[in-house]
């Protein structure tokens, strides 16, 4: 006997949508981090090399996101400080060394600002910490000894370092990995060397490395960063 208060329902399970600014971690994307001119050099091949991996990448199907950062520490800790309501699924960064003849892949970065020349918006630090009360330096939590092979399978002469300077681009890596620590977010950084005819006020001679090897570097690094992605 049936009670007339009693209705057989079926069950169903309760899907909960999420918040409107919180993103799926199938959502999340592949940040590519390049810089602009700085000090003597009137172009960063940086800007090219990346925009040519963004393009590639885009056409592999990657969801990926790219910034050309000006060479200004305001700059870098606002893109970070962006990161926390936007956690990407990896981080690439890159930046230009005029004195290097291969790729550089920073392992670590240190907790000191000591600028040789100003920034572009003219704030020159000397001495002085990225941030207070952290640590002296922060390890990268990348695969290193893959990534280098992966580097040179890719043709690329490609070398470990342990000293990204002090200068913006060792501040954006130390602000990365302080900001993603615990975030099972890989980031790299890796330090390029000028694309031939690439623009400098001085003039000096600096070593070179062609567009094709430098992106297949950044090709070869973001495949290596996705695949330590949990997602």
């Amino acid at each position: 006997m049936q009670c007339w208060w009693f209705r057989p329902v079926s069950w169903r399970p309760v899907v909960v949508p999420p918040a409107r600014n919180q993103v799926t971690v199938s959502q999340r994307k592949l940040l590519l981090l390049a810089f602009g001119p700085f000090g003597s050099w009137l172009e960063n091949s940086t800007d090219q090399v990346s925009r040519a991996v963004f393009e590639r990448l885009t056409e592999q199907g990657v969801a990926a996101r790219r910034e050309v950062l000006e060479t200004r520490l305001a700059t870098v800790r606002g893109l970070v400080d962006s990161l926390k309501g936007e956690v990407p699924r990896a981080v690439l960064a890159c930046g230009l060394s005029g004195r290097s003849t291969g790729v550089q892949v920073e392992r670590r970065a240190r907790n000191l600002l000591d600028f040789s020349v100003p920034d572009v918006g003219g704030e020159q630090p000397r001495h002085e910490p990225v941030l207070a009360g952290a640590p002296q330096a922060l390890l990268s939590e990348v695969n290193f000894p893959v990534l280098l092979e992966a580097l040179k399978a890719a043709g690329v002469d490609a070398s470990l370092s342990d000293d990204a300077g002090s200068y913006i681009c060792n501040a954006l890596y130390f602000l990365l990995l302080e900001a993603l620590q615990g975030r099972s977010v890989p980031v790299v950084f890796l330090h390029l060397p000028p694309l031939p005819g690439l623009a400098r006020a001085d003039e000096k001679e600096h070593p070179t490395m062609a567009l094709e090897l430098q992106v297949r570097a950044l090709l070869a690094a973001a495949e290596q960063l996705l695949a330590e992605s949990p997602a």
